[in-house]
């Protein structure tokens, strides 16, 4: 881990939810995180291996445009 930890914070920022929802998952276990001093931290790694897992897969896309209609 050559990388800097992220802080909730930090992950909430970029994904645009709440500090309480990156702690929610945390908690639940969804995103691996260590506790240092008392405060959360999520390697980089882990974060990304937590996006991918959390992205949707296009199940059918509108043959004109592409676009995905229907999401798993």
């Amino acid at each position: 881990m050559t990388e800097q930890m992220l802080s909730p914070t930090e992950v909430a920022r970029r994904l645009g939810v709440s500090r309480r929802t990156v702690r929610r998952w945390i908690k639940s276990g969804v995103l691996p995180a260590y506790r240092v001093g008392g405060v959360y931290r999520i390697a980089p790694d882990e974060f990304a291996s937590f996006l991918e897992q959390s992205r949707t897969r296009c199940l059918r896309a509108n043959n004109d445009t592409g676009n995905c209609t229907q999401q798993d």
